[in-house]
């Protein structure tokens, strides 16, 4: 194929405009130097906020080991300021180093020769802690989750939730999140008819063969037994860990109630 003919437009030229086009060369090559030789300034760290990604918490001896992460930075500071930040991360933190240091403690008192033992086979007691974020228009939660093992019939699993104020950066308990008193009475009510269902048909049995005294006993309308909670967009979720409700073998539970008809709700959070 012949190569197309480019033909351009016929351009005639004075002796003025060949002298302004060399100067506007010379300024070009200018502007072409000064930025090579001018970096842009690197933005201030205070004034833009730097994701430090998951931290790390990691103990390895020849008889257990620890793997534990926390969060290195919240959208706390963007929300609220890198005070309310730094408070949370700090307080999600010493948590973590709270559990590494009961942890430790119970490995000091097993026995030498079971120590021995379990080397021997190549076993190590072991303590896992993640963590999961979810947010809400007015929050951010985090969900700590647990898993022990202590070379036992079988690793134990349990949680820790923490749930801040995107506004203020203020650590929320339940309570805060109702509007006068009856609200506990409202979730150990709404838990147990939600419960025994669900969990008659992961056992596949009635629902009346439910063991309704663990079941009841894990949901009296006690503060503690509402301990682990999180918002997640316009849901409330409550969350159970084994032993609380059920045998082992069921697992964990939740409930998921929608804030926008759940009784008591604070209007400030959904």
């Amino acid at each position: 194929m012949p190569r197309p003919v480019v033909h351009w437009p016929h351009m005639t030229f004075n002796r003025d405009a060949l002298i302004g086009l060399f100067v506007l060369g010379l300024c070009l090559a200018g502007l072409v130097w000064y930025a090579a030789t001018h970096p842009a300034p690197t933005p201030n760290n205070q004034d833009v906020p730097v994701d430090q990604g998951p931290q790390r918490l990691s103990r390895n001896t020849d008889w257990y080991a620890i793997e534990a992460l926390y969060p290195g930075t919240t959208p706390l500071v963007v929300t609220a300021g890198a005070e309310a930040d730094a408070n949370a991360v700090l307080l999600m933190k010493t948590f973590a180093e709270g559990q590494i240091e009961r942890f430790e403690g119970d490995m000091a008192g097993y026995p030498e020769d079971f120590r021995q033992e379990m080397a021997s086979q190549g076993r190590k007691a072991t303590l896992a802690i993640e963590y999961l974020a979810f947010a809400s228009p007015k929050t951010v939660s985090y969900v700590f989750g647990m898993t022990e093992d202590t070379l036992g019939a079988h690793p134990n699993g349990y949680y820790r939730t923490f749930t801040f104020d995107l506004a203020t950066g203020e650590a929320l308990h339940l309570e805060d999140l109702f509007e006068g008193p009856g609200y506990l009475e409202t979730l150990s009510r709404i838990s147990r008819e939600r419960l025994a269902p669900e969990l008659a048909a992961r056992a596949q049995i009635p629902v009346d063969q439910v063991d309704r005294d663990m079941l009841n006993a894990g949901t009296t309308p006690f503060e503690d037994n509402f301990i682990n909670f999180y918002l997640d967009g316009g849901e409330l979720v409550i969350l159970f860990p084994p032993y609380q409700v059920a045998a082992y073998v069921y697992g964990s539970s939740e409930v998921r109630l929608q804030t926008s008809t759940l009784e008591g709700f604070s209007a400030q959070y959904r």
